[in-house]
């Protein structure tokens, strides 16, 4: 997937001082956390949020969720001990690709939201960064970004984060799927 790259300017936003400082920290290649959140979620809604958004899964997630034994029994794929001694690779794979079939639909409104986007502060300095919006419930959005290469594609810079993008759900391989997959014997 090619890189949809949006340019934001610090002169263009109302926090030019807020975005330069961002993009120095960013720059600095400082281990140490960005701490100066408090104009972060204004700036995203502000800036970000209108830019074209991938919507994505946690590996994690499907680990857990998807990816095991336990989680095909729990959906009544395995009713009896008869189904559970013959359980295969082939049931495991099927199970996975059912479940990633609906998946997009089920997390809509839980999974982070990701946007990538260029920021380049007033004397043209600039950083790549993907930010993230988790969806709290009443106490609104976890808003978070990383920093990104300008070579990397959407789905590179996803991986890098431990996350899919949930249009790419079906393009895992089988080999990816069983990898990861929980057995009960295990």
């Amino acid at each position: 997937m090619n890189m949809r790259l949006q340019k934001i300017h610090a002169t263009n936003t109302n926090y030019p001082q807020k975005v330069n400082e961002l993009v120095a920290h960013v720059l600095q290649s400082s281990s140490k956390p960005w701490v100066n959140t408090d104009w972060l979620y204004d700036f995203f809604t502000d800036c970000i949020a209108s830019l074209p958004m991938l919507v994505a899964v946690s590996e994690y997630y499907l680990e857990d969720w998807v990816l095991s034994d336990e989680q095909l029994a729990d959906w009544g794929w395995l009713e009896t001990p008869e189904e559970q001694a013959t359980l295969g690779d082939a049931d495991r794979l099927e199970f996975a690709r059912s479940r990633m079939l609906s998946i997009s639909d089920e997390l809509i409104d839980d999974a982070p939201s990701i946007y990538i986007a260029e920021i380049i502060d007033d004397v043209g300095r600039s950083v790549v960064l993907a930010f993230s919006a988790l969806p709290l419930g009443q106490a609104g959005l976890d808003i978070s970004f990383s920093r990104c290469e300008t070579h990397e594609s959407e789905n590179e810079i996803l991986r890098r984060l431990g996350l899919i993008d949930v249009e790419e759900l079906m393009a895992l391989s089988d080999a990816w799927i069983l990898a990861r997959w929980k057995r009960r014997n295990a």
